[in-house]
């Protein structure tokens, strides 16, 4: 199967306030992004589907809802307690890696969306809210339509260094000591790219945008659970996203005033790469 575009995101590692340099994008999946695939992705390096199915042009005024469940079958994996001892006021809230949330069989943080191309959407005049709450980015995953502002907020008592990337191009990058005004960036990425945000003071704080070109995406809360409403009608292959496992796809059609489930296979321990 070809891809328009492959998804990279990376990871960096430094500890100096204002420290930039490249990240590895190559410790990331990379999303399939073209409609096409069906089954599981790889996960891995190239994050290729699997699959034939093809998304198709929706009729005009036919819309619909998308619900499902991301699921995870086997025992999850065991999230280490963070080294947060280097910072006061982070080691007041002691808390575990979030790299995979799973439990009761279900998977939070798996955005699910349309494939790019398969509809359009204007960029929402309002931001994506991105908080540094307890030392850690709030949402872990978001999506975004390529255009859309994001606002970084720190409610927290200490100074954050908010760096970002695509791919390894850096963003941004900025200090945001604490009382200090919210960030407000355009965010140069189009559909297809993954915005990373990543604290150069702090770490294990990472974040990961999704950037699509239109707003039918979700991302599944604690239960697994996703809704993507008024998706226009029409045969798609969805995606589900995950930083650290990868890709899974399912076929679905949409059908005008009908809701529809989507039953994506389920996430193993297998998926999971740290």
């Amino acid at each position: 199967m070809s891809n328009k575009r492959l998804f990279v995101a990376s990871m960096l590692f430094v500890f100096a306030v204002a420290a930039c340099g490249k990240s590895d994008g190559g410790d990331q999946p990379k999303p399939v992004n073209n409609g096409t695939g069906t089954g599981s992705g790889t996960g891995m390096g190239t994050g290729t589907g699997t699959g034939t199915g093809t998304a198709v042009t929706p009729p005009v005024g036919g819309k619909g809802t998308i619900t499902g469940k991301i699921a995870f079958e086997g025992d999850a994996p065991k999230m280490d307690a963070l080294p947060r001892q280097s910072d006061p006021v982070c080691a007041k809230t002691p808390m575990n890696s979030v790299d995979v949330v799973a439990a009761n069989g279900a998977v939070k943080d798996v955005l699910v969306r349309l494939p790019v191309g398969a509809a359009k959407g204007a960029a929402p005049a309002t931001p994506v809210e991105v908080d540094q709450k307890n030392c850690m980015y709030e949402p872990h995953v978001f999506g975004l339509v390529s255009g859309q502002k994001v606002t970084i907020k720190n409610t927290d008592g200490t100074t954050h260094n908010v760096h970002s990337y695509v791919g390894d191009e850096t963003k941004f990058n900025e200090a945001q000591p604490a009382g200090s005004a919210d960030l407000t960036k355009d965010i140069e990425a189009e559909a297809g790219d993954v915005l990373h945000l990543k604290c150069d003071v702090h770490a294990w704080m990472e974040s990961f945008g999704v950037v699509t070109d239109h707003p039918y995406f979700a991302v599944s809360g604690d239960d697994g659970s996703f809704k993507i409403a008024d998706a226009p009608a029409g045969k798609y292959t969805l995606e589900a996203w995950h930083p650290k496992m990868g890709v899974k796809t399912v076929e679905v059609t949409v059908e005008d005033g009908k809701t529809v489930e989507a039953k994506f296979p389920a996430f193993t321990p297998a998926d999971y790469k740290k």
